[in-house]
């Protein structure tokens, strides 16, 4: 399944797109509960990283991130499981930060061409 493929899947609410399948699969068959899998480990069932971060991204919290790679979040430690929400809030609150300043951009820019057209 392509990168394309696998996006419209999850925009249209399709089934667990074959990419999170695999990935979950992968996590769960190929790997020990306390042993996270890196993205080339996930590379040699041909996964993409892109297609990584979109089943970690579509999992509903299945699977986690982290600096080592990804694990099933049944298998990860509770500091594992914080570790991964608290950089999820840090990312998210990152581009919470950088959205307000693109709207002030905006604004000003706006309020700029208003004065130009007066």
């Amino acid at each position: 399944m392509s990168d394309n493929q696998m996006e419209m899947m999850l925009a249209t609410g399709g089934k667990l797109p074959e990419a999170i399948a695999l990935e979950m699969e992968i996590l769960l068959g190929c790997f020990y509960p306390n042993k996270w899998a890196t993205r080339k480990d996930l590379a040699t069932h041909g996964l993409t990283d892109r297609q990584c971060r979109m089943g970690r991204q579509h999992s509903k919290g299945r699977i986690i991130a982290g600096q080592l790679g990804y694990k099933l979040a049944k298998h990860a430690t509770l500091e594992e499981l914080r570790q991964a929400a608290n950089t999820l809030h840090s990312q998210a609150t990152a581009m919470l930060r950088e959205e307000q300043e693109l709207w002030r951009v905006l604004h000003g820019r706006g309020e700029a061409e208003e004065r130009k057209e007066a």
